[in-house]
């Protein structure tokens, strides 16, 4: 679905951005800036016509008005868009808000008389004019925007832009998955420690490869070989050594065990590859995993949307995947039931501690802890949550993601309830699945997972007020 972006450009650039980044993944925006033998605002008016959905920002400048006309290009657009019938979203910046050198009042481009003029059309309550949402910082536009846009009726459900990958060169290696690389990587930093270890190189886990193993072939190997003798290979494994062996081990026994389980979530990927790529045709990224069980769900999200998994001993969640707990509102949002946790809510959930809420972080200081732990990781940060309560909500679960996504750069899933359909191709995936893993992953203790099974259920009031 098609998106028209209208605004002034130089006092909004931060809000543009903001719109695109909340959006971008659902909608094509639109901005006429492509090179066209109209004059400007011509080409702007019939792009407009092109699409589906109109969104507009409006500050204190008037902007460019093309010679021969009466109206600045975004009014024109407007109007273009109103003649066109199209679903109309604009944002109107408080005044108070705006910074006095992005105003026409101060640059004296334009008579400020006239950016009020279509202010106060706006704000006219006329049958012919949508009425505007009003925001203060690009964060706030964000919220407005996701808000607005989802529980509209006339436009149809967005559709996904899937860019399809560029074809691969003759005779090139398919690209790694994000599982594969941390593979890779894993063995190519503790090769010299795994090529010492018989546990390692004589295991059944990489039976077919040479006398000499390399990297490279245990790699291969994991990418190639049939998926259920790895997985049965590495369940044996570890039954040998004892259902605790992995949270036991010495240093370098957990180099080994740790390269066998990265092993097996490579092959197990590959059960999922063909179903999970029709599935992504027919799917959103907020609509909740298919697997009702948390692990099996966990490398079905990973392979749908394209993110590592570190595992640590003792622990059947993956270091790098967080369990929502209980989300509460933003800002300005809680009457509106915004979805979006706070900033010490996603500290919270990120540190595994339970919410402070007089621990109030900057958003950038909180960005930049978030890059230093997916340093440490070497792979994405994910966060999770119940497809429950509030989240049975598909535009809330997408308004959720996109919040996370666009704020903080964290990837987040959800799960499927208790009660969810299981596809009939999954049942037998989930059984292999859950007989290798289960006996290497111990589950935490029954009353974290209790109370990590409510997430999404929690009052938005429990936690305390928003930050």
């Amino acid at each position: 679905m098609k998106l028209y972006l209208s605004s002034t450009f130089s006092d909004l650039e931060n809000e543009r951005r903001a719109v695109k980044d909340v959006l971008g993944g659902q909608y094509a925006v639109v901005e006429s800036y492509e090179a066209d033998p109209r004059p400007l605002w011509q080409s702007c008016v019939a792009d407009v016509a092109t699409c589906t959905i109109y969104v507009d920002i409006v500050g204190l400048r008037y902007g460019f008005v093309p010679p021969g006309q009466r109206k600045w290009i975004t009014e024109l657009e407007f109007d273009a868009a109103l003649a066109a019938s199209l679903p109309c979203f604009v944002f109107v910046r408080d005044a108070e808000a705006i910074p006095a050198s992005r105003t026409d009042l101060y640059t004296k481009d334009n008579d400020p008389a006239l950016i009020e003029a279509f202010r106060a059309r706006l704000s006219s309550g006329a049958s012919d004019i949508p009425r505007p949402a009003r925001f203060t910082t690009a964060d706030d536009l964000k919220v407005k925007v996701l808000s607005a846009l989802p529980r509209q009726p006339s436009p149809a459900p967005a559709e996904r832009i899937v860019e399809p990958p560029p074809p691969p060169k003759p005779g090139a290696a398919p690209p790694r998955t994000e599982l594969q690389k941390l593979l890779e990587s894993y063995q190519r930093q503790n090769w010299p420690t795994l090529s010492t270890q018989q546990s390692f190189t004589r295991t059944k886990v990489p039976s077919g490869i040479t006398a000499s193993p390399s990297a490279e072939s245990v790699f291969d190997l994991a990418r190639t070989a049939p998926v259920e003798r790895l997985l049965v290979a590495t369940r044996r494994f570890f039954l040998d050594r004892g259902s605790r062996a992995w949270a036991n081990s010495s240093p370098t026994d957990a180099i080994v065990y740790s390269a066998i389980v990265r092993i097996a979530l490579v092959a197990a990927e590959r059960y999922f590859e063909a179903p999970c790529q029709a599935e992504a045709q027919a799917r959103n990224d907020h609509d909740p995993m298919l697997s009702r069980n948390r692990l099996v769900a966990t490398i079905e999200a990973a392979i749908r949307l394209g993110f590592g998994l570190c595992h640590s001993p003792g622990k059947d969640e993956a270091e790098n995947v967080f369990s929502l707990v209980h989300p509460i509102p933003e800002p300005g949002m809680r009457d509106e039931g915004g979805l979006a946790p706070s900033r010490s809510e996603l500290r919270a959930t990120l540190q595994r501690r339970s919410v402070d809420v007089d621990r109030k972080l900057g958003a950038g200081y909180l960005r930049e802890l978030i890059r230093e732990l997916e340093e440490d990781q070497g792979t994405a940060l994910v966060v999770t949550s119940n497809a429950t309560g509030r989240f049975a909500s598909g535009e809330r679960r997408a308004e959720l993601q996109a919040y996370l996504r666009g704020d903080f750069g964290v990837r987040s899933f959800f799960r499927q309830p208790s009660d969810g359909e299981v596809p009939g191709w999954l049942k037998a995936i989930e059984s292999d699945l859950r007989e290798t893993f289960e006996p290497i992953l111990q589950p935490a203790s029954p009353p974290d997972r209790a109370n990590e099974d409510r997430a999404g259920e929690s009052d938005p009031q429990a936690s305390g007020p928003p930050q």
